[in-house]
């Protein structure tokens, strides 16, 4: 896709600040890219230091009137701690039973995706084969920065607004709006109330993934893809094996956990001392909070190739150990 100009109107703001488990965050300007075609549109944050997109919001502007969408109300958006949150990151809405590359900017292993059916698609009208307007704005905001409908790619800088967590994600001021760009008024989008999410990415090394959980929460993982494990052993899945060339026994000298099969995809929370078995399906309890990690069972992958496809769900559980944050 080719560059296209910034457009659009920025608002100053002043020094914003957010009180989120007790602690203060500054919420700093944050440059990001909105890119888009029919099937997809992709909310990509080139690296910089840790962001917030609290109250992140589309205003979509349609022949029928507003439709207003927040990124944290999307299910696969849902489990990512944010503020702060790691940078880059990509946030993606796919047309469902379309197959799209990624937007070159995002890097697989920090790509969430979430699929949208024909009847949710709004940042493109399917029935007249056109883009739409889409104001990127924040919590209250009246204004925010226009991406044109003409606009394939843009660049934008979003400013956070003061936003306060424990209070409800207000009604966006659409009569505001209305005025601001001459379309009729309609009644905002309803809130969607977040469900357990399920998210895919690429595994072919140690991977820290964005898929955040908290203890108790029910975790299920299922793999699929072969990764090549060096000339002596050959393909192998999630399971990986025991066997190297000619059916030889490989020993534990090739491996990171010696108690599990050379290859085996291993994961486990953030902050655990020892890997636990994935293959190709497992489901455990979350022991404490954090992100979930992936490795390969090889600790010698310089030359290795091929990725596994790991697909994650998480069912919220009974926190027995949570504790405030002081």
């Amino acid at each position: 896709m080719s560059k296209v100009a910034r457009v659009g109107l920025m608002i100053t703001l002043g020094a914003l600040t957010i009180l989120v488990l007790g602690k203060v965050y500054a919420q700093q300007p944050v440059n990001v890219v909105l890119a888009r075609d029919a099937n997809t549109l992709t909310l990509y944050v080139p690296p910089q230091a840790t962001i917030s997109l609290q109250g992140l919001r589309f205003d979509v502007i349609t022949d029928s009137g507003i439709i207003t969408k927040y990124l944290h109300d999307y299910a696969s958006f849902a489990l990512i701690k944010f503020p702060p949150l790691p940078s880059p990151i990509c946030f993606r809405f796919v047309r469902a039973g379309t197959e799209n590359p990624l937007f070159e900017a995002c890097p697989p292993s920090a790509t969430l995706t979430h699929e949208i059916s024909d009847a949710d698609v709004f940042w493109y009208d399917l029935t007249r084969n056109l883009h739409r307007t889409i104001v990127v704005s924040g919590n209250t905001m009246p204004t925010g920065v226009i991406c044109a409908n003409a606009a394939i790619v843009c660049e934008i800088v979003y400013v956070p607004p003061t936003f306060t967590p424990t209070v409800p994600t207000p009604t966006p001021n659409t009569a505001t709006l209305t005025a601001m760009y001459a379309v009729p008024t309609a009644t905002p989008t309803p809130t969607i109330t977040p469900t357990p999410a399920m998210m895919s990415l690429k595994v072919s090394e140690l991977t820290l993934s964005l898929i955040c959980v908290q203890t108790g929460d029910t975790i299920q993982v299922q793999a699929k893809g072969t990764i090549r494990v060096g000339q002596w052993v050959g393909t192998v899945d999630p399971d990986g094996t025991e066997d190297g060339a000619f059916g030889v026994p490989l020993g534990d000298g090739f491996d990171l956990v010696r108690k599990y099969p050379h290859g085996a995809l291993m994961c486990r929370v953030e902050g655990e001392k020892d890997w636990r078995l994935c293959g190709t399906e497992a489901e455990f309890t979350a022991p404490s909070n954090g992100c979930l990690e992936f490795e390969i069972n090889d600790n010698d992958q310089g030359a290795n190739s091929g990725e596994f496809t790991v697909v994650v769900d998480v069912q919220p559980g009974v926190n027995l150990t949570a504790t405030s944050t002081p």
